[in-house]
């Protein structure tokens, strides 16, 4: 199957071709369109995570865990 893009207009809420199409009678096809005013997908942003103190002065052993934990 070939894909090929074609224009089209829209006139009493159906689309007529502007250009040219060879195709039998009673052909189905796809259409693809972009709505007009519609801003384009846009990734939302990733959460920004700031680094927060959390009371540890730095990395803690498996032994100072037990310790704690006891």
């Amino acid at each position: 199957m070939t894909m090929r893009t074609i224009r089209v207009r829209v006139h009493q809420g159906c689309f007529e071709p502007i250009d040219k199409l060879d195709l039998p009678e009673g052909s189905e096809v796809s259409v693809n369109y972009e709505e007009p005013g519609r801003p384009e997908t846009v990734r939302p942003k990733a959460p920004l995570l700031r680094p927060r103190h959390l009371g540890v002065k730095g990395p803690i052993t498996r032994e100072e865990i037990y310790e704690d934990v006891g």
